[in-house]
């Protein structure tokens, strides 16, 4: 992932450039100093040269850092803090606040120009609502409430994730966050094509092992989620683009 220090890295490239090339002239006017003094001294290359050589060294170096850090950059932008790998597939949370706000356009019961999916699974009851229109920034594809309908857990906290794949499996965007231990989760998903979302909630029992799946790896962090967890489930939603 591309940071701070990568922004800073051409004004330290160039600061050391420059003083690179100040003690180079002191060297020099020394060596003419002293053929002058009829000493023998060392044949050097004119301070301009030796100034263009070693600006083409740095802007070399510079490209060379550049690519790797690219490079890397994009290897770990699947496991991106945001958990994005394509914008264009995301999974919001609601917060407490965001879902006030979408109360008035939402509900668990019926959603104009969104067709209802129900069903029953262990401790939870999923509801999806897929739209039949082109989504925007207050409609997105799919609205799916997830309600936990099982006996009182008590949980510290809880760990939800979403994890989009293609047709052929192979995965296009995954995000996971720490949320409120909630007995309902609401998730705004927005994709581009047809699509499978696998949809987990972890509910975690103490502070101990939310630490340890928060510090996990992030490539890890959901399987270590399932083993720390109070309780998990995994939900599979098979997603069709309108249009």
């Amino acid at each position: 992932m591309l940071t701070n220090g990568y922004l800073i890295l051409p004004q330290s490239l160039i600061l050391v450039w420059l003083i690179v090339i100040l003690l180079y002239r002191q060297y020099y006017n020394r060596n003419i100093n002293r053929i002058l003094d009829g000493d023998k001294g060392h044949r050097l290359i004119p301070p301009w040269k030796f100034s263009l050589i070693t600006a083409i060294a740095v802007l070399l170096t510079y490209n060379v850092i550049s690519m790797v850090r690219l490079a890397e950059a994009r290897k770990e932008k699947l496991y991106d803090a945001n958990g994005f790998f394509n914008m264009s597939y995301s999974a919001d949370t609601m917060e407490e606040l965001d879902e006030i706000a979408y109360q008035g356009l939402y509900s668990h019961e019926e959603n104009k120009a969104y067709t209802k999916t129900e069903y029953t699974q262990n401790d939870f009851h999923c509801t999806v609502f897929n739209s039949q229109l082109f989504s925007d920034g207050m409609h997105p594809d799919s609205i799916v409430y997830i309600e936990y309908t099982g006996k009182d857990l008590n949980p510290y906290n809880a760990f939800t994730s979403c994890r989009f794949t293609d047709p052929e499996g192979e995965l296009i965007s995954a995000f996971m966050k720490g949320d409120n231990p909630k007995p309902c989760f609401m998730f705004m998903l927005r994709y581009e094509e047809d699509c499978t979302a696998k949809i987990d909630i972890s509910y975690v029992a103490d502070e101990e092992n939310a630490n340890i799946i928060h510090d996990a790896d992030i490539k890890e962090r959901n399987e270590v989620a399932k083993e720390h967890s109070l309780l998990h489930e995994t939900f599979t939603l098979d997603l069709r683009k309108h249009g």
